[in-house]
């Protein structure tokens, strides 16, 4: 029995050895990280538009935390109408 752990240990060891490296390509290089597109004046519109319904979002949290439903909703409601898909305020 233990000589059946140790083989499979054995084996299993290339892996995980790969996993604490980091992911690697067919050429064993680490991969390159993404980098986010250049941001244009159509993607700052919409960036800054996401920005303020997330903050909004935050905001109406608070409000739901502290007791005042209103307001919250309120929040949620501004934050959808920026960012109709902004799935967390529909929660």
């Amino acid at each position: 029995m233990l000589k059946l752990r140790f083989l499979v240990i054995l084996l299993l060891l290339p892996l995980f050895s790969t996993l604490v490296q980091g992911q690697t390509d067919s050429a064993s290089r680490p991969r390159r990280a993404q980098t986010s597109p250049p941001v244009t004046e159509g993607n700052d519109q919409r960036t800054s538009s996401a920005d303020e319904a997330e903050r909004l979002y935050k905001t109406g949290v608070k409000y739901g935390v502290a007791g005042q439903y209103r307001e919250a909703a309120s929040n949620f409601e501004q934050a959808l109408k920026l960012n109709p898909g902004y799935a967390d305020a529909y929660l």
